[in-house]
């Protein structure tokens, strides 16, 4: 997540306002280096439950929803809306 999202993502006015928004960290190690590890431990988080729901329990889809709202919407616009995450770079033929 570190290589794909810090350099762009990390110090966008969107993500600090969400961040500060939500005044609660998705992990421990998210809250000790919030400048540093947040936004990888959040993305990694809220993309699994934004695509794959059924892998995480009940239990934690509300916790997760409880404590970091702001930055869950954050990843839902980032990832779901406008261009898909995954596209074919070039045509590859058959072997």
């Amino acid at each position: 997540m570190h290589a794909k999202l810090d350099d762009r993502w990390s110090r966008d006015p969107a993500w600090q306002f969400d961040q500060a928004a939500d005044g609660a960290f998705i992990t421990n190690y998210a809250k000790a280096n919030p400048n540093r590890e947040d936004l990888a431990e959040t993305a990694l988080s809220s993309y699994v439950l934004l695509t794959t729901p059924e892998r995480f329990p009940e239990s934690l889809i509300v916790k997760i929803r409880q404590l970091v709202p702001n930055r869950l919407a954050f990843f839902r616009r980032l990832f779901l809306d406008g261009q898909p995450l995954l596209r074919q770079i070039r045509k590859t033929e058959k072997y």
